[in-house]
């Protein structure tokens, strides 16, 4: 799980980035690391639930 978070948090930081860029996430704060991984191995059902 350790090297998949190494990868997996900067990936989603960049793309909340671009998304806020572009104006498509449009929080100020982007999600930190512990939100990020939080949902690591939830379903799109469950993380829409949130």
């Amino acid at each position: 799980m350790f090297q998949t978070e190494q990868l997996a948090v900067p990936a989603f930081q960049k793309t909340f980035e671009r998304l806020q860029a572009v104006g498509i996430y449009n929080k100020k704060e982007l999600p930190n690391p512990d939100e990020i991984t939080q949902v690591f191995g939830m379903t799109t059902a469950d993380i829409w639930e949130k």
